[in-house]
């Protein structure tokens, strides 16, 4: 497995502007390390030659997902091993979460590793910039990503997760009964009160997204979750948004709360 770090950025435009803007890979020198002056070689159905600013470089892009999966592999050179990157985004109310796992490739000194976290906020912060240059939606929701690294194979993670009855053995339902209902939904007593919640369907991309509402009606709460290979193992990202009218207290006790729960969770899936 890699060290990794997670980056989460909001920007103020709609998501799938955000998304197709960056799913067309020669849009990629305009904001990440290629000199956007440079010009890319299309190689291959997904890969492309650029000169970046720190040499040549091989880019496999994503291909086009209905689950904001953009994840691309970088390589030094032709059959060089591939560098994943975990990257996608989702909705955050009218506007876009950007969210970009990095890992520490093999060999990487320590300096190395604190400069490309360096870089790659640097990279964010321009797509951020170049993005919002059109113009800015309001109404998005102050976020927080966090992730953690398991030490399991993927399939063995997303295949415990992707299964909704498996959610109060490690989430804020303590081990509650949850009750299936109409429509893929299920009532779920939690610790925080009852809730109604829908879980995502099996995909190939690691999509674990659910909805939370209260009982008594409203709008659904979508909550991002994503896993995807860490090496041998697994790498979990979970976004979380601070809903109006909620203080900087409660915010705080949640964000407590949800590192706990997957602190939980990683402790479960690696033990014995």
């Amino acid at each position: 497995m890699y060290e990794s770090e997670t980056f989460g950025f909001s920007i103020a435009r709609p998501l799938g502007e955000v998304y197709e803007f960056l799913l067309e890979p020669t849009n990629f020198p305009k904001w990440a390390f290629g000199d956007g002056a440079a010009p890319m070689r299309r190689i291959g159905k997904r890969d492309w030659a650029v000169e970046t600013s720190v040499g040549p470089r091989i880019i496999r892009f994503a291909e086009r997902n209905a689950h904001g999966v953009l994840d691309h592999e970088i390589l030094r050179f032709e059959g060089d091993a591939p560098h994943p990157t975990g990257f996608w985004v989702v909705a955050n109310g009218p506007g876009t979460e950007v969210v970009y796992t990095n890992f520490r490739r093999e060999g990487m000194s320590s300096e190395e590793w604190a400069s490309l976290k360096t870089w790659v906020a640097t990279d964010l912060l321009a797509l951020q910039s170049l993005l919002e240059s059109h113009g800015r939606v309001e109404g998005l929701f102050p976020a927080r990503a966090i992730s953690i690294s398991i030490r399991q194979p993927f399939r063995e993670v997303y295949g415990f997760l992707a299964e909704p009855l498996n959610f109060p053995r490690w989430a804020f339902a303590h081990e509650t009964q949850m009750e299936p209902l109409p429509g893929g939904e299920f009532a779920v007593e939690t610790s925080v009160g009852p809730r109604i919640m829908k879980f995502a369907e099996r995909n190939a991309f690691g999509i674990l997204t659910y909805t939370s509402r209260l009982k008594e009606g409203g709008a659904p709460l979508p909550i991002p979750m994503r896993v995807f290979p860490n090496g041998e193992g697994t790498e979990l990202s979970y976004v979380f948004y601070q809903r109006p009218h909620t203080s900087e207290t409660e915010w705080r006790s949640v964000m407590e709360w949800v590192t706990a729960d997957l602190l939980a969770l990683k402790s479960m899936l690696e033990g014995p």
